[in-house]
Parts: structure tokens; sequence; C-alpha cells
């Protein structure tokens, strides 16, 4: 019980990193990646005060009901205090390790930019922190060996639309969320399959149950069908 209420903070606290931090790869992100990194380090309030770690609270949408319902115990339960500072413990701590993680991949420059300076952090270009090949972060849903678009077969566990909202985001933010992306013309990347979601090496994939509800309203995915991607 204890381990899955560590796994659910993990993976919420991963998400509300990308929430509230985004992934942008603009030369211009570079200095607020470096401060960000350098605020963590250091545990300095000014940098650290800024973001939000999940709670347990309606805030987030995610109270200790649904991590009782979760964990399939009862309101009362005795159990239920253990496991909430099991899931507090996990998502503050996933949050700073993956905002330090998302600094340092964005730190690291792509194999086009490299120029064989050490980078500003004292880091050699596409080399992690310890001298190692720095990983391929896109988000990239094409796969590599066939040059079409990776498509989930079916919804994962938490699809964003499942019925009864697995992955406790709140009508009002997944309604938004699915807005935004319609007014983008674009598609849904299945949670699971991006760097911080369960499954990362599978490779990104266009969710499953956006694409079966909404195949036929976003320009990016009419365009993929009819080129038979």
């Amino acid at each position: 019980m204890l381990r899955q209420a560590g796994d659910l903070g993990r993976r919420h606290g991963r998400a509300a990193v990308y929430w509230q931090i985004g992934d942008s790869g603009t030369a211009a992100a570079r200095e607020f990646y470096q401060d960000l990194l350098r605020g963590i380090a250091s545990a300095d309030p000014a940098i650290t005060g800024l973001y939000e770690v999940p709670d347990l609270t309606g805030r987030w949408d995610y109270e200790r009901g649904n991590l009782a319902a979760d964990l399939q115990l009862a309101a009362g339960d005795p159990a239920l205090a253990q496991a909430a500072q099991a899931y507090l413990a996990a998502a503050r701590e996933e949050f700073w390790l993956e905002a330090a993680r998302l600094a340092r991949r964005r730190l690291t420059p792509s194999a086009g930019d490299q120029t064989g300076d050490a980078d500003e952090d004292g880091t050699e270009p596409g080399n992690t922190e310890d001298g190692e090949p720095a990983p391929d972060w896109r988000q990239d849903i094409t796969d590599a060996a066939t040059g079409l678009s990776r498509l989930l077969s079916e919804r994962c566990p938490t699809c964003i639309l499942r019925p009864g909202d697995p992955m406790h985001l709140g009508p009002d933010r997944t309604a938004a969320f699915i807005r935004q992306v319609l007014d983008a013309g674009s598609y849904v990347v299945c949670h699971d399959t991006l760097t911080y979601g369960d499954f990362p090496d599978y490779g990104p994939a266009i969710c499953r149950g956006f694409f079966d509800a909404y195949r036929n309203r976003t320009r990016d995915l009419l365009i993929l069908q009819a080129a038979g991607g």
C-alpha cells in the first residue's frame, strides 16, 4: 500500500513539473534553467518558493479521499495517514528531481549545437554531469524504423479521457487542456510514453483516447490519416 501511494506521489510530482515549468528548448530559456538548477541545489526559497509541490488538497483536485479510493482504503482507516505521508514525501522528492533533470536536459546542447566547448555549468557538450552521453529527450511521435507516427492501440490505464478522471485533473482542467489542443489543431501525446511517464522507452505515442474522440476534428490528425501515417 505504501509503495503504491509512493508511486502515485511520484507520478503526480513529475506531472506537476511540466504544468508549472514547461519544457522549452529556446535559447532564451537557458538562463532560466541555470537559475533553476542553482536554486534547487542551494534550496534557495527565492527560486523553490515559486513552485508548488502537489499536496492532498482540493487545490490539486486530489485529496485524501481520492488517495483512499485509489488504495481501496476506508476514509477512517488508520493506514491512510501513513499512506498520505508516503504520497507527500514521494511527490515532493520527485518534483524537484524531475525539475533538475529537465533543467539539465535543456542545458545539454543537441548534436547540431555542439561546438566543442564546455557548457557554462561545466559539463561537456552532449554529456551529462557524470560524463555519460546525453539521452535523446525529444518528444517525437515518429517511429524511426517506419517513418510513421506512433498511436497507442488502446487507452493507457490513466488516460485523461477515461471515465472517472483517473489522473484527477478535475473536469475544468481537463476540458481546458482539450480545448487548447483542439484550438492548436494538434493532438495529445500519452503521458505514460513521455520522458517522465512510466514507459519512456516505448517512445512518445498519440493518446488513443484523444484519437478516438477527436480524430476528425484536428488538422494534424486529419493530415496523418489522409497520408496513411
